[in-house]
């Protein structure tokens, strides 16, 4: 999970974004949310979160105040306000991103890719090398619109829908193609490509954690989930003994 807060004097706001992620992002859990600033100032340094959604604009002190107070703490700080003249002084700070009110759910997703990228990264897993320890090949998909081109060491997971699949792509927003899991399946490398689920398979360079919750769950190198089901637990235990 991605541990993350909000900072907005505007409960509204609050509740709006707080809706979105937990909504569209379940791995973004919302530990804490503060309508004050000042409490934020106190209480980060023990809260440890990961991610922070910042106002500026808010009474007392701003959020770029907030910041600056803040500068020794690992956490990522992604602006959320209404105000575009602030974005200069935002990328002095090094704020990881900025986001304009009112939010576009287009520009959330491109922010939650990044930082979800962003935090695998720093996290010291080793996907890269573990990637290159496994075969890495080209392979050509059908989507609605035409072909696509990507090499396995590319793909975190795939999932069944329907008559189409739906791919996770490392850094990027997932990719649907006209084509059955069985079928995608079967195209690529056996020894790289696992099914966990009749529903998903995954690529095991990008496997990060096993949890044995809900008949269990995978943590993928994007730090998206994939279920395990009974019927392939033992196999999945296997890959972590």
């Amino acid at each position: 999970m991605i541990e993350s807060v909000i900072v907005d004097n505007d409960p509204d706001a609050i509740a709006v974004l707080r809706t979105l992620l937990e909504s569209s992002y379940p791995d973004f859990h919302i530990a804490k949310t503060f309508t004050n600033p000042i409490d934020a100032i106190h209480q980060l340094p023990v809260q440890q979160p990961q991610v922070a959604f910042l106002d500026i604009e808010m009474p007392g002190i701003n959020g770029l105040d907030v910041l600056r107070s803040l500068q020794g703490l690992p956490f990522k700080c992604v602006f959320v306000t209404g105000h575009e003249h602030y974005a200069m002084k935002a990328i002095e700070l090094n704020a990881f991103d900025y986001l304009l009110k009112p939010l576009d759910p287009v520009q959330l997703e491109r922010v939650v890719f990044k930082l979800r990228a962003a935090l695998a990264s720093e996290k010291g897993n080793d996907r890269h090398s573990r990637t290159m320890e496994l075969s890495s090949v080209p392979v050509i998909l059908p989507t609605g619109k035409g072909w696509r081109m990507l090499n396995t060491s590319q793909m975190v997971s795939a999932k069944a829908d329907g008559n189409y699949c739906q791919i996770q792509i490392d850094g990027e927003p997932p990719l649907i193609v006209t084509r059955l899991l069985k079928d995608l399946h079967a195209q690529l490398p056996d020894d790289q490509f696992i099914r966990v689920h009749k529903s998903f398979i995954i690529n095991r360079a990008h496997l990060r954690e096993y949890l044995k919750t809900d008949g269990g769950i995978l943590i993928m190198s994007d730090l998206s989930q994939v279920p395990v089901s009974r019927t392939y637990q033992k196999q999945v235990e296997a890959l972590f003994t």
